[in-house]
């Protein structure tokens, strides 16, 4: 009984945990480039528990089976869907939008670079190539290292290889497009839209060949009909283990209050 009530507090922990994960997708749907989260859970294994204790290479008595008895559920990780969102066209020039995978990269500091799907940049007053942050776009420079795009002023255009031309039709940098072979355990949310590498040392962005429209921005890929109906979904299993939170509570009460006095 005490167990069902642990099983039962969970789900309802996990629930809380998707509803948040949910809700955090609608707010977001409008935000340019943004990937929604996904949550996923897990039950907690009992043969962890029966092994605690055994030397390594133990081999645990096997014992019959009559259905299944676990610890409850937990919350495994909460996971980014990287579908790629629908494209918008803005006419904007300054607006680029990602036709695959991949991420601009963006310097927030020496040597610290963010990665974003966000393409609304702008140009700041020295004429480089910039995000609503103020964080300046990176290419590639003669060493395929990162470098501070220079446009001069919003009349540039880029081609669908990412190479920028002036105004004056001159050659200005080629727009840095990098990914990762894992972005699951690569990267994390950083906030303002950006993902930061999780352990730069182990994990190393590389360049990809994603094309690059130019005047046209990627919306979210968050389905708002599909949040609605798993965030009904989550009421209703929040519910459901709500309920037998409170049936075992009665229960135990007339145990000890009542059978108890017999």
């Amino acid at each position: 009984m005490l167990r069902g009530l642990y099983n039962a507090t969970t789900a309802m922990q996990v629930e809380t945990a998707r509803l948040n994960a949910i809700a955090n997708n609608i707010a977001n749907a409008e935000t340019t480039g943004y990937k929604k989260d996904k949550m996923v859970s897990q039950s907690f294994p009992d043969v962890l528990v029966a092994r605690i204790g055994n030397k390594a290479g133990a081999v645990i008595r096997p014992f019959d089976i009559i259905g299944s008895i676990n610890h409850g559920v937990h919350v495994d990780q909460v996971k980014t869907d990287w579908f790629q969102g629908p494209l918008q066209q803005t006419d904007n020039t300054t607006d680029l939008a990602l036709t695959g995978n991949g991420f601009f990269v963006l310097r927030v500091g020496q040597n610290d670079y963010r990665y974003t799907r966000d393409g609304a940049f702008a140009v700041d007053a020295d004429g480089y190539l910039v995000n609503q942050n103020g964080y300046r776009v990176q290419g590639y420079d003669n060493q395929n290292e990162f470098v501070d795009i220079l446009v001069g002023n919003e009349r540039f255009s880029v081609d669908p290889a990412g190479n920028i031309y002036t105004d004056q039709r001159q050659y200005a940098g080629t727009i840095a497009v990098e990914d990762f072979d894992n972005r699951d355990d690569a990267l994390e949310k950083a906030g303002d839209n950006l993902y930061v590498v999780y352990d730069p040392e182990q994990y190393q962005s590389h360049p990809v060949g994603t094309g690059i429209k130019q005047g046209h921005i990627e919306v979210s890929n968050v389905d708002i009909n599909k949040e609605i109906t798993d965030m009904m979904e989550v009421y209703r299993h929040y519910e459901s283990a709500q309920r037998i939170v409170s049936m075992l509570d009665q229960t135990l009460d007339k145990t000890v209050n009542e059978v108890g006095r017999v």
